[in-house]
């Protein structure tokens, strides 16, 4: 099913109208990776498409407090210790893929995640941002390595690259 919205949303507003749709039908984040009554994702959003070639913009600095995005289910506590040496605001954001696009956009600064996920929720997003000139690491700043025989990824980390010595950092505590 495919919907035109008839005026002309911010992407992250209409995820968050997307978030409240599947609460309203009864998903819960109460089982990870579980079985929900309904999943819905923004496919294509007007004439918007980031990928690898071409490579977006490096995103330039805000000027404003950094804004770290966070899972708003599973806020893990480096994205605290981020924000705060940082001195900047936490963001609860849904969808991996939604946070990593959000910092290739310039909209935040810095996507940090603890907690694992599977290699393909961060593949693509993680190869758009590092053609876009962004960090992406684990949170320890080591690389991510993809293809592995067990596809569970720890912990993610995709910056502004000025950021990234100073975030991971924070994230050691």
């Amino acid at each position: 099913l495919g919907v035109q919205p008839h005026e002309r949303a911010e992407w992250h507003e209409l995820l968050a109208a997307l978030k409240t749709i599947e609460t309203q039908m009864g998903r819960r984040a109460e089982v990870r990776f579980g079985p929900r009554p309904i999943d819905l994702d923004i496919l294509l959003y007007a004439d918007l498409t980031l990928a690898t070639d071409p490579a977006p913009p490096t995103p330039p600095a805000w000027g404003g407090p950094p804004r770290v995005l966070v899972s708003r289910s599973r806020p893990p506590i480096e994205a605290t210790w981020v924000a705060e040496a940082l001195r900047g605001e936490l963001v609860p954001l849904g969808s991996a893929g939604a946070k990593a696009m959000a910092v290739v956009l310039g909209d935040a600064d810095v996507y940090v995640h603890n907690g694992g996920q599977y290699e393909w929720d961060s593949a693509a997003p993680v190869a758009v941002a590092q053609a876009a000139g962004l960090h992406a690491s684990r949170l320890d700043g080591s690389p991510l390595v993809y293809n592995r025989p067990d596809p569970f990824l720890p912990d993610l980390l995709i910056c502004r690259a000025d950021l990234a010595e100073q975030v991971i950092a924070a994230a050691a505590g």
